[in-house]
């Protein structure tokens, strides 16, 4: 477990499908999952609003190793990848 943090964490790579509550939705990738929470990669750059909530759910038929979740949104962080603006989601299950 890394210093400073409650809960270990399980690297992932699952593809996911994700939504906001009356927002924008898109396909992502599960990069790592704890009991609380997850942290996904979106495939867009999009500005989410502090708080907002998220259902993240199976991509395509992927198995993932929980149910369709919501969770609210903790942090965010734009970053490129493969030379396209995305947004990195630290998200606690609610």
């Amino acid at each position: 477990m890394t210093a400073g943090r409650q809960h270990s964490r399980i690297k992932d790579n699952l593809p996911v499908h994700w939504s906001i509550e009356g927002g924008v939705s898109g396909d992502g990738v599960l990069l790592d999952l704890s009991s609380t929470g997850i942290r996904l990669i979106t495939n867009k750059s999009f500005d989410p609003s502090d708080n907002c909530i998220f259902t993240v759910g199976s991509f395509k038929g992927e198995q993932l190793p929980f149910g369709p979740q919501k969770a609210i949104l903790r942090w965010s962080q734009k970053v490129m990848k493969n030379k396209v603006e995305c947004v990195v989601c630290g998200l606690e299950f609610i």
